[in-house]
């Protein structure tokens, strides 16, 4: 699950969660942190599990989680998905507060329908607004 708020200048405070999760450990792995396993690790929070991170303001980033070092799990609470290198998709989360999001439109990956709060992923999964 994602919640964002303003963070720092040019920064959006974003908490990524996994609620009611049963773990030895789960990390955050996206574009933001070079899909290092072990860089951010989520710590055991009163509904499950939790961590927030200042990204910056305007971009798109790939993420997944990685539950006891082996198991990849998407975010289905996430801004959009796109497709991987894998066969699977990614979570994309965007650093716009969510009133910010209004008219930011692409299609599900699935069924050629819009999907709410999408962005489309280049090949870094970084995209920069304006």
């Amino acid at each position: 699950m994602l919640t964002k708020e303003p963070g720092h200048s040019g920064t959006v405070r974003v908490t990524f969660s996994l609620p009611g999760f049963r773990a030895e450990s789960i990390h955050v792995v996206g574009d933001f942190n070079n899909w290092a396993p072990g860089a951010a690790p989520l710590c055991p929070c009163e509904h499950g599990w939790c961590i927030g991170m200042e990204l910056p303001v305007g971009c798109a980033y790939r993420y997944r989680y990685l539950v006891d070092g082996s198991r990849w799990l998407n975010d289905w609470n996430a801004d959009g998905y796109v497709p991987n290198s894998y066969g699977g998709d990614d979570s994309v989360v965007v650093t716009l507060l969510p009133h910010e999001m209004e008219g930011v439109e692409v299609l599900c990956p699935y069924d050629g329908q819009p999907c709410p709060y999408a962005l489309q992923v280049v090949d870094k999964g970084q995209t920069r607004f304006g």
